[in-house]
């Protein structure tokens, strides 16, 4: 069995660095999503926090001013898309029809706010769906594995991953893990992608993958959080 293993944070908040960092330690990639009115403001991602973050790991954008897009008006939807695309190319000095990810803010959308992100040419959008371990199909409605806040189970792991403000702790706990023998010891040890990477995986790998009858042997596993 093939694992995939992806991390996404949302909001793009200042301790999004302290994630990467820690993140490095152990080689994992991950993807940040974040609010674009809020670069350069104070608890928040500078531009240069993000062209650094860059260099390893996958940007996306998590709205314009981070509002529940269900709630607006198309035209709205529009420029609150269109708003948050211009001002990540001009932290990139990027064309403006280059491609990001999306997630959902709030993990609220709809068919309407799908169909306005293609014509936007973002590349995927990611939601808060729970308890998804397989490829979806949608690339506009990927769903996640687990959250890594309000989950309390043996201990509270999850809440000890939610803030990831102390790396003592959190290198502690991955090395215990990685110590144990079992699926988590395998599932640490596949592949560290991130959203555009998984992408390129659904575009490229699921035919090839039907055609030999390995599909059922693909597990995909994402957590998600915010910083």
């Amino acid at each position: 069995m093939v694992i995939l293993l992806l991390l996404s944070f949302d909001d793009g908040f200042k301790s999004d660095v302290k994630i990467a960092e820690l993140l490095e330690l152990y080689h994992l990639k991950a993807t940040f999503f974040v609010v674009t009115s809020k670069i350069g403001k104070s608890k928040y991602l500078s531009r240069e926090d993000i062209v650094w973050l860059s260099e390893k790991h996958e940007i996306g954008v998590h709205g314009h001013t981070h509002t529940k897009l269900t709630d607006l008006p198309t035209e709205l939807i529009k420029r609150e898309l269109k708003l948050a695309k211009l001002e990540l190319c001009r932290v990139f000095s990027l064309e403006e029809n280059y491609f990001f990810g999306f997630s959902y803010p709030y993990g609220s959308y709809d068919n309407r706010i799908k169909r306005l992100l293609r014509e936007q040419d973002y590349l995927y959008a990611r939601t808060e769906k729970p308890f998804s371990t397989g490829l979806d199909k949608n690339p506009y409605e990927l769903r996640i594995t687990w959250p890594l806040y309000r989950v309390k189970l043996i201990g509270s792991p999850f809440d000890l991953l939610r803030k990831l403000r102390n790396p003592v702790v959190l290198r502690s706990m991955i090395s215990w893990l990685a110590s144990k023998q079992g699926w988590f010891l395998y599932f640490l040890r596949r592949e560290y992608i991130d959203w555009y990477d998984f992408i390129k995986v659904i575009t490229y790998t699921a035919e090839e993958l039907h055609e030999r009858n390995q599909f059922s042997k693909l597990m995909v596993m994402h957590f998600y959080g915010h910083s």
